[in-house]
């Protein structure tokens, strides 16, 4: 039987939708494809697979945020333990300990995953046979038997939230940081607010020293914003100042409300397409 990625409900059939488009170097890296039953969407998750690429191992932080791995680790970690209660070198220890968690975690996740995936090809299986069905004869029962796909949705949410912290914390790690080009343009930037030198014009000297440097512009703005005058200087020079004063008329006319009319006017006096 032929295989598609997309079966149509209302109209009983079959089309190939989806693709993965790559480059040449990657199609060459390709191992294989794979077109796996529908379980998600109407739509076909398609794989592509190629060589892995070799990590360094690492805890896996969400298995050990799950409730049963934390009592039966927690449970071994203490019978660990009373095991070394006579070594003597605490270091000793602790890098025994490393490596006892290590390998406890990974015997116990190679385990669950085990029977994750039996779990799993169980029930793609089950769909897959389903969906075989349906492709050469399509009928209505096939088709709503193939709907019912809430075990597996089920079973596979914690592989889902695993792959979804795994992505978050590749994204910590690989996401885009400050380079080398970004760093020298702020080292610069910094470079040019520095004041590395002061030369004082009243005396010719230079200063170099930071706190020195400080010093002098804190004196030099102090003078700046002191007066030496005091306030009979400044009202006699506003004295000798003549300044215009509104007649009463004036005043009259700024406190009478404002009329329709005017307003009326300065809207019709306005320039169009231009901002008021």
């Amino acid at each position: 039987v032929k295989d598609y990625t997309f079966i149509s409900g209302v109209h009983p059939t079959c089309f190939r939708l989806d693709y993965i488009l790559v480059s040449h170097p990657l199609l060459l890296a390709t191992t294989h494809t794979i077109i796996h039953p529908i379980v998600i969407s109407d739509h076909v998750p398609v794989t592509l697979s190629s060589p892995k690429r070799t990590i360094p191992w690492r805890i896996n932080n969400y298995s050990t945020a799950n409730p049963e791995t934390k009592v039966l680790l927690s449970k071994d970690i203490k019978e660990f333990f009373n095991n070394t209660d006579s070594v003597p070198n605490f270091l000793l220890v602790s890098e025994a300990l490393k490596c006892f968690v290590r390998s406890w975690l990974i015997s116990y996740n190679t385990a669950r995953k085990k029977v994750h995936s039996k779990k799993t090809d169980e029930l793609l299986s089950k769909i897959k046979t389903i969906e075989q069905i349906m492709k050469s004869t399509p009928s209505d029962s096939a088709w709503l038997e193939l709907l019912r796909k809430k075990e597996y949705d089920d079973f596979t949410i914690e592989h889902d939230e695993f792959l979804i912290s795994k992505a978050n914390l590749h994204y910590m790690e690989q996401s885009e940081k400050a380079g080398h080009f970004l760093a020298l343009r702020i080292k610069k930037q910094e470079a040019a607010k520095y004041i590395s030198a002061l030369v004082i014009s009243d005396q010719g000297n230079i200063i170099t020293d930071p706190t020195d440097i400080k010093n002098h512009f804190a004196s030099f703005y102090i003078s700046l914003y002191s007066s030496d005058h005091s306030f009979e200087f400044g009202a006699q020079f506003f004295q000798d100042i003549t300044l215009p004063i509104l007649t009463n008329a004036q005043v009259h006319t700024l406190n009478s409300p404002i009329l329709v009319l005017e307003v009326q006017q300065v809207i019709d006096a306005m320039v169009l397409d231009k901002a008021p």
